[in-house]
């Protein structure tokens, strides 16, 4: 079964309803009602909103965990491009869902249609970055020498993957300089469009299926 906490709201799976939050340790909650506050168990059976939440929420951790996997297998270039990719489609609602799963699978089936779309979705995370590092400048701060082993906080989504990027298939390292606007210009988005690598070639379907 499916419980969630009242507590700290954590939602899991469980064989029995527990006596406690298996996250929190919580074994009592008041609840408000009708006027009156009443103590009860923290854990209780989840909704059918939160089950919907919590199984979509499960299917997004395996899609996740085995996009990784794929990356791993990638080549330099395909590894630093399906970072943008996810980030530039995000996609929120059912709709956006269908949407980003119909366009996954054209340009999975033409390469012409990839390569034309390519180069459409680099300039905008490419604009996104350049935005993202004047705000930084506004804010006093600066980037790095060097890639740093955390990405601070303050940095914005786009710029959090750039430096998030492998080094470049070129041999430029991170360790003599960041990750800049080169690094997204020298992916080879034509050879990724149509000589793809097994790969990544399973990272788009297995992506399209996920948003179903």
């Amino acid at each position: 079964m499916i419980c969630t906490c009242d507590n700290c709201h954590y939602t899991f799976q469980s064989d029995a309803l527990p006596l406690s939050c298996p996250d929190c340790g919580k074994e009592t909650v008041n609840r408000r009602m009708g006027g009156r506050v009443i103590s009860g168990p923290a854990v209780r059976i989840a909704s059918e909103a939160e089950i919907t939440w919590f199984e979509q929420s499960q299917k997004d951790l395996a899609t996740e965990q085995n996009a990784d996997s794929l990356r791993e297998q990638m080549t330099t270039d395909e590894y630093n491009w399906s970072l943008i990719m996810e980030f530039e489609h995000q996609p929120k609602t059912k709709e956006a869902r269908e949407s980003t799963a119909a366009y996954l699978s054209s340009i999975r089936q033409d390469p012409d249609r990839a390569a034309e779309l390519y180069p459409t979705i680099r300039r905008l995370f490419s604009s996104k970055v350049t935005r993202e590092r004047g705000d930084l400048r506004t804010a006093g701060m600066s980037e790095p020498i060097t890639k740093p082993d955390e990405i601070p906080a303050a940095y914005g989504s786009a710029l959090r993957v750039l430096y998030s990027f492998k080094e470049d298939r070129h041999g430029l390292s991170f360790l003599l300089s960041p990750p800049n606007l080169g690094n997204i210009r020298r992916i080879d988005l034509e050879k990724i469009a149509r000589e793809p690598s097994a790969a990544y070639t399973q990272f788009l379907p297995d992506w399209e299926k996920s948003l179903g």
